[in-house]
């Protein structure tokens, strides 16, 4: 235990000198000049210049390890069977071998080549594969960088890649999005007959339910709700008591004797006609053409003036439509003015059908033999609404919503 220090005198420099610690002054000089020895302060040093990786094994590979490093440097086995496995060198050193087409090809064709190429005139195979190696080299070109970010993949603007594209093939489209990861995923094909034209609707995916349907509705809503849900359970029994009308209650009822009676009356209709037509004619055979006679046959002077008349009408026939033609030239005007007439009935026809495609963007088609009906509103009564969600009572499943929803949208058959 250290005893308590002595009073000293501090009064002057020698004092100073002799009773001053000075030791941490002297440990930082001694290791600023050490650093300064070894190359500079470490602070400002980095550190590939202060430390050394050891790449060197701590022990020697074994010979299993030594003898699969030097197998991977040697050529593969398979690759042996295409080596010659003789001594003897080959007979026949110019062998022959089949050329090319462009070889094949005569100089006198070469020439004319080069005079079509040169005016312009290329074929279309030759166009169609300088395109895709163009298409080839951009998509090359725009292939990122492993580790660069240079696209917001939140961008909600997607743009095609290709440009607009008129002159390529929709394969050759889809081909190429899908490769580079940019295709979007087109509904499926077996839901439609019409595949090329059946696209899905443009409803939401979910839509806002009614405000009635709350756990806590207004009066008004609820009122409003439980109004539509009676006005359509009015219509559904409208349609029954019509169908009941024109079909159960058109038809009086019929006991079995009076079907049967009617069923023979019916089957024995005619049977006594064709009886009395047999004995009124006793038998004998009667053909269903009338006779004919020798007198009735066509002289030679006959025939000989049909084909003249024949002649002379075909004749006239031929003169009319000339006429008409020199008739034509004068009715250009008319022409000219039947044609726009025709025109617009066109165009307002395609308008027409253009709005038509435009409305049935929204609409449920028919996909199947069934057809899309709305499904049944979950409601409550007002004795039943609780007010709060701790005593609210489920209704409806949602599993069948997006169901039903799904088949509202045509991505379903009902």
């Amino acid at each position: 235990m250290k005893g308590k220090r002595k009073g000293i005198s501090m009064k002057n420099k020698r004092s100073w000198r002799k009773h001053t610690d000075i030791r941490d002054v002297e440990n930082f000089l001694d290791d600023q000049r050490l650093e300064e020895r070894l190359g500079g302060s470490f602070n400002e040093r980095k550190d590939k210049d202060i430390f050394v990786d050891d790449k060197t094994p701590d022990t020697d590979l074994s010979a299993k390890i030594s003898n699969k490093k030097l197998n991977a440097s040697r050529p593969l086995r398979c690759f042996q069977l295409l080596q010659p496995w003789t001594s003897v060198p080959d007979p026949i050193t110019k062998r022959n071998r089949v050329r090319t087409k462009e070889e094949r090809k005569s100089s006198i064709r070469k020439l004319i080549d080069d005079t079509k190429r040169k005016n312009g005139i290329v074929k279309k195979k030759d166009l169609i594969s300088k395109q895709s190696r163009q298409i080839t080299k951009a998509l090359k070109q725009n292939v990122p960088k492993r580790g660069e970010f240079k696209e917001d993949i939140w961008e909600s603007d997607e743009k095609n890649p290709l440009g607009d594209g008129e002159w390529l093939d929709e394969e050759t489209n889809r081909h190429v999005l899908k490769n580079i990861g940019k295709l979007k995923v087109r509904p499926s094909k077996t839901y439609a007959k019409n595949r090329s034209k059946v696209l899905p609707s443009g409803l939401p995916a979910t839509e806002a339910p009614h405000p009635g349907l709350s756990y806590n509705p207004s009066f008004t809503d609820h009122q409003d709700l439980l109004t539509k849900i009676a006005e359509k359970e009015m219509k559904l029994m409208k349609e029954e008591e019509h169908l009941n009308r024109v079909t159960s209650n058109m038809f009086s009822k019929v006991t079995p004797e009076e079907n049967h009676n009617q069923w023979m009356s019916e089957m024995s209709q005619g049977l006594d006609k064709t009886l009395s037509s047999d004995d009124d004619n006793g038998g004998e055979y009667s053909a269903i053409n009338p006779p004919t006679s020798f007198l009735k046959k066509k002289t030679l002077k006959t025939r000989r003036k049909l084909k003249e008349a024949k002649k002379e009408a075909h004749e006239k026939q031929k003169l009319k439509v000339e006429k008409k033609k020199a008739a034509d030239i004068y009715r250009l005007r008319l022409m000219a003015k039947e044609i726009s007439n025709k025109e617009q009935k066109w165009a307002a026809v395609k308008e027409k059908r253009q709005k038509k495609k435009a409305s049935e963007l929204n609409r449920t088609k028919k996909l199947a033999k069934r057809k899309f009906e709305e499904p049944d509103i979950e409601f409550n009564r007002p004795h039943e609404i609780a007010g709060n969600l701790r005593a609210l009572q489920p209704e409806g499943s949602i599993l069948s919503d997006r169901f039903h929803s799904m088949q509202k949208r045509n991505i379903l058959e009902v």
